[in-house]
């Protein structure tokens, strides 16, 4: 088993992760009836303070190199 740490995993993937939540974003919301930044930064925020600074992830989630 691995440990992960939040809020360097979500630095990591914080470009894939701003266009993925931009994309359901105007799935569901009418256009200018969200702010993006805003809700990124409540998300990450938030998913920092929820989370163990650091967690376990199962190995088969995993994979080196």
């Amino acid at each position: 088993m691995a440990k992960i740490k939040i809020d360097g995993f979500i630095d990591e993937l914080e470009a894939q992760l701003k266009k993925t939540i931009e994309a359901s974003m105007r799935k569901h919301f009418e256009e200018g009836s969200y702010n993006t930044k805003a809700f990124y930064k409540t998300f990450k925020k938030e998913l920092v303070e929820r989370c163990n600074s650091w967690e376990h992830l199962p190995n088969k989630h995993i994979k080196n190199g």
